[in-house]
């Protein structure tokens, strides 16, 4: 943790100390998306998605490991869905190649995640990574997944604008590369969320509605923390994080759409 960071998580679990001194670039601004799966416009087109929505909010992409040792952008464990039911491979089982030469009905390919950190890192925009079945694969994800997904991030001037996370993988990639950036997203039944975030060096805290707190949403940008929302599809919902001050909002709706919902 940086010493700023440590400064400012003191301040704010000192009792009774609960304002911001300083609000963050986003809070200012009208509501941003995070494309879920890097959607643009109904699709999964992943290069295009990158590229169009970074210029505005930032993505989110996943990384799932190959056969052969690459790291690809791919959300469900088997191809079933992008293929259109054509086949139902599980993506570990498959080379890269073996993977693109399968029907893909969302876009134009699947890409690797090093291809889509290229592309956020040339509008130098934020992207989240969310590391999938790292507990099933782990010994694969510790052995070069991991490493993989690192020296992709240095590709990007600003390689702690590249946020990794999910089950289990933010920990073990924080322990791999201290100076990952990582996220976490919290569950309705998590209590203590500034503690953890502030204990375990989120740098990203992805909350879901039933924490949509203002309170803790200001003391999270206090501690240097960056606050976004779980994914969200419902305009209530969308308007409710809006409301707590949330301004990074994941969803699989066009940016025009999140935009009219936070009015």
């Amino acid at each position: 943790m940086t010493r700023a960071r440590s400064a400012a998580a003191a301040a704010v679990l000192t009792a009774g100390i609960l304002t911001v001194p300083t609000v963050p670039a986003e809070a200012a601004r009208a509501c941003q998306n995070i494309a879920h799966r890097a959607i643009y416009q109904g699709t999964e087109e992943q290069v295009r998605g990158v590229r169009r929505n970074a210029k505005w909010g930032f993505t989110e992409i996943d990384a799932r490991v190959t056969a052969d040792q690459k790291v690809v952008a791919v959300h469900d464990s088997t191809l079933e869905r992008t293929s259109g039911g054509a086949t139902r491979a599980r993506v570990e089982g498959l080379t890269l190649q073996q993977i693109r030469r399968k029907r893909y009905v969302l876009g134009r390919r699947v890409e690797t995640t090093r291809r889509l950190i290229t592309e956020a890192a040339r509008t130098k925009s934020s992207i989240m990574v969310t590391i999938n079945s790292y507990a099933r694969y782990r010994d694969a994800w510790d052995d070069y997944g991991l490493q993989t997904l690192w020296n992709a991030a240095q590709t990007h001037p600003k390689p702690s604008k590249v946020y990794f996370g999910g089950a289990g993988a933010e920990k073990a990639m924080r322990n791999q590369f201290p100076a990952a950036s990582t996220f976490h997203r919290y569950k309705g039944r998590d209590s203590d969320i500034l503690s953890h975030a502030v204990d375990t060096g989120v740098a990203l805290a992805a909350l879901p509605p039933a924490h949509f707190d203002p309170g803790l949403v200001s003391d999270l940008r206090a501690a240097g923390i960056r606050v976004a929302s779980v994914q969200l599809n419902r305009k209530k919902s969308v308007r409710r994080a809006n409301a707590a001050g949330i301004r990074l909002v994941q969803t699989d709706h066009s940016r025009k759409t999140v935009r009219k919902w936070c009015r």
